[in-house]
């Protein structure tokens, strides 16, 4: 596994059996990481339909890993607009 300390980018939550998937932009992926599977374990995700859907379906179908990363000079905002563009193109469906 990749070391994702200091590292900065998207971060992809993908829900294997339906294929919805959600990004957000990062400052720390790896603290980022912990973070989110600790709020969607609490059920205090702030995003409410993909809180919903683990609630319901569990851990085991959702992975948590990083899409992208990318140095300092990077525009997170962009680069998550960037990632969503292309993922809408290969017509995967997003939480919202």
């Amino acid at each position: 596994m990749q070391d994702l300390s200091n590292k900065r980018g998207i971060i992809k939550i993908f829900n294997l059996k339906t294929d919805r998937v959600y990004f957000t932009k990062s400052g720390n992926i790896e603290k980022d990481i912990i973070s989110i599977r600790f709020q969607l374990d609490l059920a205090m995700y702030s995003c409410q339909s993909l809180q919903e859907e683990y609630a319901s379906l569990g851990l085991e179908l959702f992975t948590i890993e990083a899409e992208k990363i990318v140095g300092l000079e990077e525009n997170l905002d962009l680069l998550l607009k960037v990632t969503e563009k292309e993922y809408l193109a290969k017509g995967y469906s997003f939480y919202r």
